[in-house]
């Protein structure tokens, strides 16, 4: 059986059954009881884990397993070389009412795993605790260890084992020398314990904002390569999801973390192997139309920042919980302001104040039809934009233009220390009562400003007048090496035209302006054929199908064939885009655009942004709920390289 078909066993038989409490019915009592309990202690201490997958090396009679499993929310699984401890484990384990639950042991050897890279969020071995012996292969064990975090805590309590059976330092020295790419630590307080912590793989990158990063890029600079295969696929499944149709904002990934927006929830996963972390209602949290809008989401090494309503909650990355709350810095009682763009730079923690109701939350067909499909719909803007210390709330800095104007939502960049965006001082676009404005009337000439602010203090560094007077559907801006990029659609006869516009970030002169018309598309669609994001990747622009120089803007010999009907947004990592053809689909940027690769035939991804390569992976969180499409699964997936090292 291939190594990785073992794994999915493994873990579909630990999941299949429904958690249940450790019964206190016994693993059988003997002297090592106590030393089993301190050492499960000493390792839920030492490692920090108390969730996901832990994997037991030597894991004899269970007797490591068990008192682990009392600790915490750990699913264990075990592996032995001995068929008669195999067989002893199961039937201890059972009789305490954990195995096939939360426990399941495994016959094998501990040198050739038999399991799926990156899948472990603990490792621990009942074996050396108590022999002395070291597992199999330490290249072996760290192979199968979880990335961002992933710990190996393998030792020896104090007291309670003979001298011939205790581990040495030269056995540490011996077993860990073949493997560096780790942060390694011998404790000798408490015995003697290694325990070591995998990094993020070489190359992997990360997804913290609606298009990648507060520049709006969209693309990760993640290295991996394909081929892929199923890393996991389960939670979260389409109930409490956002109805596809609605297009809402994406997930973000950041420390092997996955956060999934849902129905006025937010839900985190583990990237590696798909455990659920935590789930959580945050009311008014809802956001559709995202490319009428700006991200409402931003993602730390901490925290999660939602705006939900008046409120900006930060949620700890780890747990969920609510442990920060910031109000908007102006409140109008009369208007009630709500909270509209989110972003994070360092310590900083940028957001809008926008009229109550400007971003999209209603969860319907005519919400749908009024914010998501067609041309000419209303983009979402907002009064001000500020500044906050992210852990503090203290209040930084507030820019709102002398007279009042609309910021552009969809517009909102950061880059190079600054921030850059568009609004407009039309006196139509001002008088307007519900922050949906028409481009039309925000880009009517000489009314709309390209600006730029300094980072830390909101000082206006420049503003340039911009004629973007054409532009009627979506309008993006986009920072790269020193350039702005803006993107905006309209209608030129019977198909849909793209503009582009480049912009010297330095001080907002024109760098270039090219347009192309999506002659296979006709006006008015209602499958994002007006609504394309781009995605920028070195030097290069691609808005679908095109490519272009970022610098000069010369067209390049690119044309992306999708490769099937379908909506949604483009996403990238260092050599691929990402987007739906049918079903999920990665395309090589070394073919041209001309060729692309089926990341799954079963299920469909969502009709915005939702594939994600981030921390080596290809993620793929449930965002089809609603979809009458005919097709088998709706699940989330994660996928990784075929032969990762």
């Amino acid at each position: 059986m291939r190594r990785e078909a073992q794994l999915f066993i493994s873990i579909a038989v630990v999941c299949t059954a429904l958690p249940s409490p450790v019964r206190a019915e016994d693993v059988p009592e003997n002297g090592l009881t106590e030393l089993y309990a301190r050492a499960a202690r000493d390792i839920v201490a030492f490692s920090g884990v108390a969730k996901g997958y832990c994997l037991d090396l030597g894991c004899g009679k269970g007797r490591l397993a068990y008192e682990l499993a009392k600790l915490t929310e750990l699913k264990i699984i075990g592996v032995e070389e001995d068929a008669e401890k195999v067989t002893a484990a199961r039937e201890a384990l059972d009789r305490a009412g954990i195995y096939g639950v939360r426990v399941t042991v495994h016959q094998g050897s501990l040198s050739n795993l038999p399991y799926m890279d990156f899948f472990a969020n603990l490792i621990v071995s009942d074996k050396t605790l108590v022999s002395g012996d070291l597992p199999g292969k330490s290249t072996e064990v760290f192979r199968v260890l979880r990335p961002n975090g992933g710990v190996v805590c393998i030792g020896q309590p104090q007291g309670g084992i003979p001298d011939d059976k205790r581990i040495t330092r030269s056995d540490i020295d011996r077993w860990t020398r073949d493997f560096r790419e780790v942060e390694w630590e011998i404790k000798e307080d408490k015995g003697l314990w290694i325990i070591a912590r995998r990094r993020a793989l070489p190359g992997s990158g990360e997804w913290t904002h609606l298009y990648a990063n507060a520049a709006n890029t969209a693309c990760s600079g993640d290295r991996l390569r394909a081929p892929v295969q199923v890393q996991w696929f389960g939670q979260p499944g389409p109930r409490n999801m956002i109805d596809r149709h609605h297009r809402a904002a994406g997930p973000l990934v950041k420390d092997g973390r996955v956060f999934i927006p849902g129905n006025n929830r937010v839900l985190a996963v583990d990237a590696y192997n798909g455990t659920l972390l935590w789930d959580v209602g945050v009311p008014n949290s809802r956001r559709i139309g995202a490319a009428r809008d700006s991200g409402h989401l931003a993602a730390t090494g901490d925290y999660l920042y939602v705006a939900a309503g008046q409120k900006c909650l930060g949620l700890d990355a780890g747990t969920g919980d609510a442990s920060l709350v910031f109000d908007l810095p102006l409140r109008d009682e009369a208007t009630q302001s709500w909270w509209g763009y989110v972003a994070c730079v360092g310590d900083l923690l940028f957001g809008s104040g926008e009229k109550k109701g400007a971003s999209r939350t209603g969860h319907s067909r005519d919400a749908i039809i009024e914010g998501t499909y067609f041309d000419n719909r209303p983009v979402v803007t907002s009064d001000y934009l500020f500044s906050l210390d992210r852990h503090t709330g203290e209040k930084l800095w507030i820019y709102k233009r002398e007279g009042g104007s609309a910021i552009i939502n969809s517009t909102i960049t950061l880059g190079g220390g600054h921030v850059y965006f568009i609004e407009s001082d039309n006196p139509e676009a001002l008088a307007d009562s519900d922050g949906r404005v028409a481009l039309e009337v925000l880009l009517k000439k000489g009314s709309s400003y390209l600006v730029k602010l300094d980072q830390q203090s909101g000082e206006k560094i420049w503003e340039r007048q911009v004629e973007l007077s054409t532009i009627r559907h979506v309008l993006f801006l986009s920072y790269a090496r020193g350039t702005l990029v803006v993107v905006g659609s309209m209608n030129e006869g019977n198909h849909p035209r793209y503009d582009l516009h480049a912009f010297d970030a330095k001080d907002g002169s024109l760098l270039w302006s090219k347009h192309y018309v999506r002659t296979d598309k006709p006006i008015n669609g209602d499958h994002g054929e007006q609504d394309q994001h781009p995605v920028i990747i070195g030097n290069i622009v691609y808005s679908r199908p095109c490519a272009f120089d970022l610098k000069t803007g010369e067209k390049k010999p690119f044309k992306l064939d999708r490769g099937g009907h379908g909506c949604g947004g483009l996403s990238a990592s260092a050599y691929y885009l990402y987007g739906r053809g049918g079903n999920p689909r990665m395309y090589p940027l070394s073919e041209g655009g001309s060729s692309n690769i089926a990341l799954t035939r079963v299920t469909r991804p969502g009709c915005w942004i939702n594939i994600i390569p981030a921390g080596g992976l290809v993620l793929i969180p449930e965002g089809s709920s609603g979809c009458t499409c005919g097709y088998p699964l709706q699940t989330s997936i994660g996928l990784a390289p075929s032969g990762t090292p």
